[in-house]
């Protein structure tokens, strides 16, 4: 299975990023939180679309900012086989990192892989 996070999977349009904060469902697992909805799906290849955001509010420096980003990326690339979307449907969601410190990466891991059981158990039949 490939394991890389194309440029398909991002979630990037602002109508369907605001849309997921108004209707969209939330998951919390500390120090990650996360936003996502099923659509749809139109005719794309990736059941998933993701976006990753880290408070500028709570990380004034940049390269914080890109670290947590990079790890949160590096959790859900590892980890996206396991997500179980039913089909004919696209799952969006935004991953944000709430913590207003750095993190280490196994803790990050550990959240983004309960986040996606949950998802799982929220969306399975």
């Amino acid at each position: 299975m490939q394991q890389s996070f194309t440029k398909a999977e991002r979630l990037k349009s602002a109508s369907q990023i605001a849309a997921l904060f108004s209707e969209g469902q939330s998951q919390l697992v500390y120090p990650v939180a996360a936003r996502y909805r099923l659509v749809p799906a139109q005719v794309q290849a990736n059941p998933w679309q993701v976006a990753f955001v880290v408070s500028k509010k709570k990380h004034k420096l940049a390269v914080q900012r890109n670290r947590a980003k990079r790890q949160l990326k590096e959790a859900f690339r590892l980890h996206k086989h396991q997500l179980q979307v039913p089909e004919n449907q696209l799952l969006q969601t935004i991953f944000i990192y709430v913590s207003g410190k750095p993190g280490d990466y196994p803790s990050i891991e550990v959240a983004v892989l309960k986040i996606i059981e949950n998802i799982n158990k929220h969306f399975s039949p």
